[in-house]
């Protein structure tokens, strides 16, 4: 939790406009890399007993991602040498992992994990039927079998640079708008409160110039954003970002997003032993699935 500091960034002569660019680009600056996220859900009048239903799960749900620069240089300037590894956590118990490792991607689902989901709307019998076919092993994809599944995904070079540039213009937009709206100092950091009318009015110049079409008036927008960041001299360690506002008249819905931040040395590699997805490996588990009562 952050905690309210005695020495501001203004008193330090640090503007938060350029202490949120220098947190961010902290995030990849190193080799390694560990955010772990989760988030909840709240709601007030008609709304509350929905987001009720939704903490349910977001209370037991979190995620991480591990990213390793295999060059050995920061994580900003892998150009696509990283490997990663994601995992979708249900208390402490891991749902859905995945790595990649090159072009390769590695898959393993505990189905078991999932029967403490509330109101998940599949059967304990079902659950341990898929964890029987598919459950707690590893299985390889290879690059060769996921390209002829996804889409090409090729870009230019101007269409990655103009990207760029309007990614850039956000981060800008952005941090400056919380640069002019009032804050709180916190240990290494601050939190602040805004409007969500200000954030569209801030991001509205920047979508008129990166559309190739009229853009229209933001118009009337309802509701607030929260941000907090904590820090470690110049190194973002977490950050918050919640955002309230009306749901369909019945009320207000807040939905926060928690995300903790480290830089351990923790290896991501290919898992062992491992199944390897084939076409016909597809087809056979497709037919056992369709013949079984799941």
């Amino acid at each position: 939790m952050l905690v309210v500091a005695s020495l501001g960034l203004a008193a330090c002569g640090t503007s938060v406009q350029k202490t949120l660019k220098g947190a961010l680009a902290s995030v990849g600056a190193q080799q390694y890399l560990q955010v772990h996220l989760s988030a909840s859900v709240a709601g007030t009048g008609a709304s509350a007993a929905q987001a009720a239903q939704v903490q349910k799960v977001l209370s037991l749900v979190s995620m991480t991602m591990t990213e390793q620069n295999t060059t050995g240089s920061a994580i900003s300037a892998s150009a696509g040498k990283v490997n990663e590894e994601v995992t979708l956590d249900v208390g402490s118990s891991p749902l859905l992992d995945l790595v990649q490792v090159g072009q390769n991607l590695y898959v393993k689902v505990d189905f078991s994990a999932a029967s403490s989901i509330p109101d998940l709307g599949s059967t304990a019998s079902e659950l341990t039927g898929l964890q029987l076919l598919l459950g707690g092993r590893w299985f390889e994809v290879p690059s060769t079998l996921l390209s002829s599944y996804l889409p090409a995904k090729d870009k230019s070079a101007s269409q990655t640079a103009r990207q760029h540039a309007i990614e850039e213009r956000v981060v800008d937009a952005l941090t400056a708008l919380v640069e002019k709206t009032k804050y709180t100092t916190v240990s290494g950091g601050f939190s602040q409160t805004g409007t969500l009318q200000a954030v569209a009015d801030a991001l509205a110049p920047v979508m008129a110039q990166a559309s190739s079409t009229a853009v229209s008036s933001p118009g009337k927008v309802a509701g607030t954003y929260h941000i907090a960041l904590s820090l470690s001299g110049s190194t973002a360690t977490g950050a918050q970002i919640g955002i309230t506002a009306p749901n369909a008249n019945k009320g207000d819905m807040s939905v926060s997003v928690s995300a903790t931040i480290a830089h351990q040395s923790t290896a991501v590699v290919a898992p062992s032993p491992v199944t390897v997805i084939t076409p016909q490996l597809i087809k056979s588990l497709s037919g056992a699935a369709g013949g079984s009562t799941l």
